[in-house]
């Protein structure tokens, strides 16, 4: 019931309605509680305000998603009334505050730092999701629900998301247009299913607009890169198969060990102190032939730091991460990587709305353009970002520097905002005048 999860967090927030409910669809005043099994609001700095509810999608203890909503006041309670809506699906290990508000994450930067709070100063709806793995607490050790967890389910729960976001700007006055959607690395190929799903649909079904899918490669022409997931395919199957359905993160316990015992012998590479680790897990290559998490500073085969980062911060980003993740999602992401054998990327032929990849030369970068072969949309652009010359991409601006970099603004988030208010009703249109 997308309509009443809606009213449930319009009534939970406190925004008001602009259209009168049908009595026929009221919910007891128990209801919401149903719905919504909690929900909190935030001020991250100045008007910019961070909505975040746990919304129920089944019967079973982690059948839920978390909706957020950052978004500009008018006044408290009162978010602007704009076209400009843009939703965000976060990709793997972390959740959407991590990946896009990560000032909320560390104290080692500025609390309204990420492309969230920086799209609501410039005056859009900035809407996502949380996926259902990532909600699991930390000691669970059974996960026999997680083995239907892979990415069509993750895909239902953005539909059923998105759903609610756009019912609540109708109910509280801005419209139901179809949104423009935002994937960052597995989040990209999540869209890309999405839209897939969609071109089978009316025109009229449809929910998403556009499409900005950044800096991942679901189709390759690099046979590295994708037997890098044939390889791990053959694990994760293997893994499925016996019953395990849980894919142990690893961001987490290597932020855990580098904050909590940064000088001490790492687990994980004989030698290297936990914190070398931290450091190396960020700018050595993760993904072939040259894919890596940050732009590095490297002593030989040591890592000293890192150039768009502070360590901290980093620390303070891995220790965010999600404790489990699921296995089936891994499957999934390696049969298609590897030998295309999934039926939700059949129709991209179809896929016809605008989209704009962008890209890190350090990260996927050129990797993720393949892809846009595919697609049947008139619209396509794309950008990639590097700060280094071509020579030198092993240090260059990578992956998750898009998320965390200092200069992501000017470089990533900028273009992006461009970009989405070129492919919004209505341009560029007046903002409420902002009161005290």
């Amino acid at each position: 019931d997308t309509e009443g999860m809606a009213w449930a967090l319009v009534g939970e927030a406190g925004w008001e309605p602009a259209i009168s409910r049908d009595p026929a669809k009221m919910i007891p005043s128990n209801g919401a509680g149903e719905l919504l099994s909690s929900f909190s609001r935030e001020v991250i700095s100045g008007s910019i305000v961070h909505y975040s509810a746990i919304v129920r999608t089944g019967p079973g203890p982690y059948d839920q998603i978390g909706i957020h909503r950052v978004v500009k006041e008018s006044r408290p309670f009162r978010p602007i009334h704009t076209r400009k809506a843009l939703f965000l699906q976060h990709g793997a290990s972390m959740g959407f505050v991590g990946v896009f508000a990560p000032g909320l994450c560390t104290s080692h930067m500025p609390r309204d730092f990420g492309i969230a709070p920086y799209l609501a100063e410039h005056n859009l709806d900035v809407w996502g999701i949380t996926q259902s793995w990532y909600l699991v607490p930390a000691e669970e050790i059974n996960f026999d629900f997680m083995a239907d967890w892979g990415i069509p389910h993750d895909v239902q729960n953005i539909e059923v998301a998105v759903a609610i976001a756009r019912l609540s700007r109708w109910i509280t006055g801005d419209g139901l247009d179809k949104m423009l959607l935002l994937g960052y690395s597995y989040g990209a190929q999540l869209g890309y299913a999405l839209l897939d799903g969609e071109a089978q649909r009316s025109p009229a079904c449809r929910q998403i607009r556009a499409f900005i899918p950044m800096d991942m490669a679901v189709k390759t022409d690099v046979e590295e890169y994708q037997q890098f997931f044939c390889d791990y395919g053959e694990y994760a199957q293997a893994g499925y198969a016996a019953g395990q359905y849980n894919d142990d993160a690893y961001f987490r316990p290597i932020g855990l060990r580098a904050r909590d015992q940064p000088d001490e012998e790492s687990p994980f590479i004989p030698g290297f102190t936990n914190l070398q680790v931290a450091l190396y897990f960020g700018a050595a290559v993760g993904f072939p032939p040259t894919v890596h998490f940050l732009a590095g500073e490297w002593d030989g085969e040591i890592p000293t730091g890192l150039q768009y980062v502070s360590v901290p911060a980093w620390i303070d980003f891995l220790c965010a991460a999600s404790p489990h993740e699921s296995m089936r999602v891994s499957v999934d992401q390696c049969l298609q990587i590897c030998d295309d054998a999934v039926p939700w990327d059949d129709h991209l032929a179809e896929v016809t709305v605008p989209v704009f990849y962008i890209g890190a030369r350090g990260g996927m970068g050129d990797l993720g353009l393949v892809t846009l072969d595919f697609l049947g949309s008139s619209d396509v652009s794309s950008l990639i970002v590097g700060t280094h010359p071509p020579e030198e991409v092993l240090i260059d601006f990578a992956h998750i520097d898009m998320s965390l970099g200092y200069n992501a603004p000017e470089l990533v988030w900028e273009p992006i905002h461009e970009w989405v208010v070129a492919h919004s009703p209505g341009g560029r249109e007046p903002v409420e005048t902002l009161t005290a």
